[in-house]
């Protein structure tokens, strides 16, 4: 017997939204064109190739993948209309939808797309070792596709998770780019809007005449019935934050993203605006290089999270503003209350300098250079920069900062070993193993970040660790990733969470929202994850 995991059963606890007709068909308005001042620009737009949120929040509407979360970040179809699991857990069979078409004459989606792009993304992505057991993927017919596993796996998970999305592309792009980055000719997915052009200053989105809208049920979260209202979408380069805010109260720009909350005040008072505190965002988050000096010393690394004092290092990254943050030391955001956990939530900011000293005495610290690298294009980024600067300075160590550009920064984290911290945030999951790649110590993600040349770290050269506990934890993961069992899962991820406080290799600092100001004509916004303008109109 099979395990049917049908429409309905899968979003049981949301059933209502799928049974409920969509409104918005009738209520939206077609025509217009929205303008949105982003603060950063895509490295890429391939989006196997970047868990870059700037192309994140370009490539939902071009591409679309197997199957995606709604409002209540649970797995729901989208190219595939259902699925069926085996009794063994180890054969997945999806049924695709039928008569979707891909952007630019590329033709219908089929299983053969499904395959090479799955194929590719396992390949390239940094979240390519979601698939590692997937052992064959199967074209049964024109429409079914079948994964055949080694071993249980959370499947749902790694083919919704849009952090570095596992989108389908046709066949006929990826046999002529290959594995490299696919430039904008190549950009084409089954999305609501499809790519008109991409310049350095702007990218432009142009509505797909011919998309075909999963009609089953209400628009949620990244899927249901994605209606494209708008003509065009305009994702403008604003880098700086007084530009996007002067365009959007002067009406160059609809809608304006990453406004620095120093201007809520002030713009609250403008009736044409509307603000919108954007949220589940990111958590503030630094990771350590353990393999250079000083912060290849577990020492070090304590020190540094004992000498931070979280609260205040949020309060200034937040000007002040208490409703826009929360001490937290969660993967998840505490209104995600069914994995949200407070272990070692206790102990995760002591603001212990006198032990912070004493370890930095032990380690022998001889006021070694310490870089943080950063960019100023995130204005929450810079800001708890300076905040992590001033706190480690006082307490004796010599911090300094790298200023980037936010292309060239995530390029230099990735190429430059001489920097020891990187400030960034970590985007919200939708299951623990969605972001899994960030904790994992086996993981390419923090083999390439955190513990980069291994022969420059004698304790990794020699045990294949940065430290004992980074062993546990990772033992840790294998066991939470052979289990499907609740209660056990996040046991697990509570053990993970607080011995991440022995070896602070990655330090979550806390929750962070974020403020969007828009024209008061930009209808049906929501702010899920990312800025999404499906079912959105201009009145």
């Amino acid at each position: 017997m099979k395990h049917k995991y049908c429409l309905m059963l899968v979003v049981g606890l949301t059933l209502i939204a799928f049974l409920t007709v969509v409104s918005t068909a009738e209520e939206g308005k077609y025509g217009g064109i929205l303008e949105v001042a982003l603060g950063v620009s895509p490295p890429y737009l391939d989006w196997h190739q970047t868990t870059a949120g700037a192309c994140e929040a370009i490539a939902c509407h071009v591409f679309e993948t197997l199957t995606t979360f709604n409002e209540g970040f649970e797995d729901i179809p989208q190219l595939a209309e259902s699925w069926d699991l085996s009794d063994d857990k180890l054969t997945w069979t999806f049924y695709l939808r039928k008569g979707v078409k891909f952007q630019k004459e590329y033709g219908e989606l089929t299983a053969e797309d499904v395959k090479v792009s799955i194929e590719r993304f396992r390949r390239v992505a940094e979240r390519g070792s979601d698939f590692d057991n997937v052992t064959e993927i199967i074209i049964v017919d024109p429409y079914t596709i079948q994964f055949e596993l080694s071993a249980p796996t959370r499947l749902l998970t790694a083919l919704s998770t849009t952090v570095n999305g596992a989108a389908i592309y046709p066949k006929a792009i990826l046999d002529e780019y290959g594995d490299t980055p696919i430039p904008a000719a190549g950009i084409i997915g089954t999305g609501p809007y499809e790519l008109e052009s991409w310049t350095e200053e702007k990218v432009v989105l142009r509505r797909f005449e011919d998309y075909t809208p999963f009609t089953d049920f209400s628009a949620t979260g990244y899927g249901g019935y994605r209606i494209a209202y708008l003509d065009k979408v305009v994702f403008n380069y604003v880098p700086e934050a007084t530009a996007r805010i002067a365009g959007v109260e002067t009406g160059m720009y609809d809608l304006a993203t990453e406004v620095p909350l120093s201007e809520a005040d002030r713009l609250r008072q403008n009736q044409d605006l509307v603000l919108r505190a954007f949220s589940p965002y990111y958590k503030p988050i630094y990771f350590v290089n353990c393999t250079e000096w000083p912060t290849s010393d577990i020492r070090i690394r304590q020190a540094l999270r004992l000498a931070a004092d979280m609260e205040r290092v949020l309060r200034f990254t937040a000007y002040g503003k208490e409703a826009f943050y929360t001490p937290d030391n969660s993967v998840f955001f505490d209104d995600q209350k069914k994995w949200w956990s407070d272990a070692g939530l206790d102990q995760y900011s002591p603001n212990d300098d006198e032990r912070a000293k004493q370890l930095m005495e032990e380690a022998g610290y001889d006021g070694a250079e310490i870089i943080i690298s950063t960019t100023r294009d995130y204005d929450w980024i810079y800001r708890e920069s300076l905040a992590l600067w001033e706190e480690w300075n006082d307490v004796g160590f010599n911090v300094t900062l790298a200023v980037y550009p936010w292309a060239a920064f995530v390029n230099h984290i990735q190429v430059d070993s001489r920097m020891h911290v990187w400030c960034t945030g970590l985007g919200f999951p939708t299951d623990p193993d969605a972001n899994a790649y960030v904790y994992d110590p086996d993981s390419d993600h923090n083999a390439s970040l955190v513990m980069g040349d291994a022969t420059n770290n004698p304790v990794i050269a020699e045990h294949g660790y940065i430290s004992d506990t980074a062993r546990e934890i990772a033992e840790l993961f294998d066991q939470e990733y052979q289990t499907d069992e609740f209660e056990a899962r996040y046991a697990l991820w509570q053990q993970i969470q607080e011995k991440l406080l022995d070896d602070p290799y990655c330090v979550i600092i806390g929750n962070f929202k974020s403020l969007n100001v828009l024209q008061k004509n930009v209808q049906n916004y929501k702010a899920l994850k990312r800025e999404t303008f499906w079912n959105v109109w201009l009145d």
